[in-house]
């Protein structure tokens, strides 16, 4: 049997950052458990864990919302009979709804959640089955991430005590990305990391270019 894991970390593993995350933790010697949708972290124990099947028709968005809800919390209860023997350190997920209702699921502390931002300001709002996974994550879980301290007021109203709360914002290396000494140029040139979705409202920044 191999050594206990440190965590277990439940994360969508294509993404850079996590892959990140994932390889700064492996340096530093931890032992990992990833549970991704899609195993592509390269690691040994990366687990396609929890993917959702794609009904082969069109059916209603509330059973469809329903229908994930019920499917993460099975495969929640089937990693944690993986685990049953050997359970982790600790348990991290990111992200409110999808990762960190199956890692609520296991029943392993210290349970940790990190909140990215419409996780908590707007997915909950949908419907009633995604503010009470939300209100059970939050309910379950020993301690929460923030990335913005504007995140802290919304926990705030989820009851959530401060204690529980902890702020590590996202951040760039200003050894790599810092202001050249450039002159200034006429035009303005904006740089975006977000997407179009209407949530990031992009059209407003563009609007208050002078």
């Amino acid at each position: 049997m191999r050594r206990q894991a440190d965590i277990a970390f439940f994360c969508d593993a294509r993404a850079v950052h996590f892959k990140k995350w994932i390889d700064a933790l492996t340096e530093r010697g931890y032992q990992l458990d990833v549970f991704s949708p899609w195993q592509e972290t390269g690691s040994q124990n990366s687990h396609a864990a929890y993917t959702m099947p794609k009904a082969p028709f069109p059916i209603p968005t509330s059973v469809k919302t329903l229908g994930k809800a019920v499917m993460r919390a099975r495969n929640g209860k089937l990693i944690k009979s993986r685990l049953k023997h050997n359970p982790p350190k600790l348990v991290h997920a990111h992200f409110l709804l999808d990762s960190g209702w199956m890692a609520a699921q296991l029943d392993i502390h210290p349970f940790v959640v990190t909140v990215h931002g419409s996780d908590l300001l707007v997915h909950p709002g949908k419907s009633r089955i995604h503010e009470f996974v939300a209100k059970q994550v939050l309910q379950r879980c020993d301690r929460i991430v923030i990335v913005s301290e504007h995140l802290r007021e919304t926990l705030r109203r989820y009851q959530v005590p401060d204690h529980k709360i902890s702020q590590v914002p996202s951040f760039i290396d200003t050894t790599r990305f810092f202001p050249n000494n450039r002159p200034s140029r006429d035009r303005v040139v904006i740089g975006s990391a977000r997407n179009f979705e209407p949530v990031y409202d992009l059209a407003t920044l563009l609007k208050a270019v002078p």
